[in-house]
């Protein structure tokens, strides 16, 4: 779950760990619902999932938006992703 056009110093993640599940309609396939730069056929009910770092300033806090927006957001779309069997 990378989506970042850069990690953080020492973090071993790529933006290739984050686009292979997020691309893959059989797991994140978040194209769905965002642009993800390098993508194809993106939906536009979430936000653009670029430079990720500038908006969340930790990797905590972007996993913690991700596992599950409605926790932070109530009025968020986006479906929690905690229990779901490809993000345990």
């Amino acid at each position: 779950m990378v989506f970042l056009e850069s990690a953080g110093a020492g973090d071993p993640r790529t933006l290739a760990d984050g686009r292979s599940p997020a691309f893959a309609i059989d797991k994140g396939n978040y194209l769905a619902c965002h642009v993800i730069p390098g993508g194809t056929g993106m939906g536009n009910l979430g936000p653009r999932l670029a430079q990720m770092l500038a908006r969340y300033s930790t990797w905590q806090l972007l996993r913690e938006q991700i596992w599950d927006a409605g926790a932070i957001n109530p009025n968020s779309l986006m479906p929690a992703l905690r229990g779901q069997q490809n993000f345990n």
